[in-house]
């Protein structure tokens, strides 16, 4: 169960690589976004802060968690969410993250890490290159 689980998790985060690309989801990912969001028996609940929370038939299923992934993955990619999926512009990275920012212009996964990495790249090259001048 578990590695079937893992195969389809493996399948879909890279089919949903491939939309955050700006692609549009192939057959195959929308088949395994479905058929993860059917297999699951989670269920969403309120809490009396007035949050959504997921609630698991088992701590230990995978089909519920990985139902809700895919319930989120619906919400991204049938543009129901305010923000888009994007891609880490560090070349090291790549990892895929929702972009929540106002402009939607957000570059990294991380700002404390790969952004810090790069701003510091890009900030001792200019060093390196205005001593050699």
């Amino acid at each position: 169960m578990i590695a079937a689980g893992t195969s389809t998790r493996r399948s879909g985060s890279s089919e949903l690589w491939l939309s955050a690309t700006g692609d549009s989801p192939p057959a195959s990912a929308i088949r395994i976004i479905n058929d993860c969001s059917a297999a699951g028996r989670a269920a969403a609940a309120l809490t009396p802060d007035l949050e959504r929370v997921w609630r698991l038939s088992s701590p230990s299923r995978v089909e519920d968690a990985l139902g809700v992934i895919a319930a989120d993955a619906i919400d991204v990619i049938a543009g129901e969410r305010d923000g888009r999926l994007a891609l880490c512009a560090s070349p090291t990275c790549r990892a895929a993250f929702f972009d929540t920012s106002q402009s939607h212009s957000r570059k990294w996964c991380d700002m404390g890490t790969c952004g810090n990495r790069q701003k510091k790249a890009r900030f001792n090259a200019k060093q390196h290159g205005s001593r050699a001048t």
